[in-house]
């Protein structure tokens, strides 16, 4: 959670606000409207409140709350909804789309032992994903080494009998300055023939 950009309520007005609607640690905010679906578990025992475009879920003593946060996350729960979102401008879910929601519904200990591994196999795919950027960057890396041996001449042997590269451009722009002229007087003479034709 960030509360880098919030706005404050007078304390009396959070007073006013009944408990059920007040965050408490281990709660979890769902997203309702536009980018709906979004899962964050509150983390902190700080005071805030929220606006209304967002569903709090407030896991009992028998369901783990890690466990229905990934529920959550699941492409499963974001399929219903999905379903259960309406409106054309901006999509919506409805607090009673929201508790209409099928959630598998395992005992206490098969929620805590499915969270851990999830989180273990998470770990793992972070590990795999920071191995494939570094490997990324020495690939990136290697392509410029490449490319820069490629055009000093020291990717491969060198032939002695071979030209050097400065003789070989000097040579290009030779033949470029004598074609010059001829396509500038090709040019004068179809302008010519432009003028004649007018």
């Amino acid at each position: 959670m960030d509360f880098a950009k919030t706005r404050f309520v007078p304390e009396e007005y959070y007073d006013l606000i009944p408990m059920r609607r007040k965050p408490i640690k281990g709660d979890i905010l769902y997203s309702l409207v536009g980018s709906y679906g979004i899962p964050v578990i509150v983390n902190t025992e700080y005071k805030f409140c929220f606006q209304r475009h967002i569903g709090l879920i407030r896991p009992s003593k028998v369901v783990d709350t890690k466990y229905i946060f990934y529920f959550l996350k699941s492409d499963f729960a974001f399929r219903q909804a999905t379903d259960a979102a309406t409106g054309t401008a901006q999509l919506t879910v409805s607090l009673q789309g929201l508790r209409s929601f099928k959630v598998p519904f395992p005992p206490l200990t098969e929620q805590k032992i499915i969270v851990s591994e999830i989180e273990r196999r998470f770990s793992a795919s972070d590990l795999i994903e920071s191995i494939l950027e570094i490997n990324q960057g020495r690939a990136d890396r290697l392509r410029q080494s490449i490319l820069k041996r490629a055009f000093e001449g020291r990717l491969v042997p060198q032939d002695p009998g071979d030209e050097p590269a400065s003789v070989l451009m000097e040579r290009i722009r030779a033949e470029r300055a004598k074609a010059a002229p001829k396509s500038s007087r090709k040019n004068n003479s179809s302008a010519k023939q432009m003028r004649l034709i007018q």
